[in-house]
C-alpha cells in the first residue's frame, strides 16, 4: 500500500480540522521523511507512524482525531497528542486555525443551543 505524501497529510488535516474548533495549531513531529507526491518510497526511508501535536485540544479529543485521520489515510498509524506552545521546537506547522472562524463556530454553536427563559415576577 502506498504511503501518504505530505500533501495527503495536509489534505486530511484540512478536512478534519473544522470538526475540532478548539484546535488552534496542528504540528507534525518529523520522526521520518514523508515522500513528496509521485515519489517512490523505500521502506527504510519512509514513515510508518505519523505523530501530530495539536495545541488547544483536550486529551479526550486525541483518539477521535486519530480515528478520523486514519480513515482518510488508510494503512497509516496516526498518533495525536496535546501540545503546549513551548514544545514547538523542531516541529513543522501544518495548519493554524483562523481565530475569526473559531469565533464564528462558537457563535453558531451558541445560537443553536436551547435558550432557557427566565421569568421574573415583579
Amino acid at each position: 500500500m502506498r504511503l501518504p505524501s505530505i500533501l495527503d497529510l495536509l489534505s486530511a488535516v484540512r478536512r478534519v480540522a473544522p470538526k475540532h474548533a478548539a484546535a488552534q495549531s496542528w504540528w507534525l513531529t518529523p520522526r521520518a521523511r514523508l515522500p513528496v507526491r509521485g515519489e517512490t518510497s523505500l521502506a527504510e526511508r519512509s514513515v510508518r507512524v505519523i505523530e501530530l501535536g495539536i495545541e488547544g485540544i483536550a486529551q479526550d479529543d486525541c483518539p477521535r482525531i486519530e480515528r478520523e485521520l486514519s480513515e482518510l489515510l488508510p494503512g497509516t498509524m496516526i498518533n495525536v497528542r496535546m501540545l503546549s506552545p513551548t514544545e514547538r521546537q523542531g516541529m513543522i506547522r501544518l495548519l493554524t486555525a483562523d481565530p475569526t472562524q473559531n469565533a464564528e463556530v462558537t457563535r453558531e454553536r451558541d445560537a443553536a443551543a436551547p435558550q432557557h427563559a427566565v421569568r421574573v415576577d415583579a
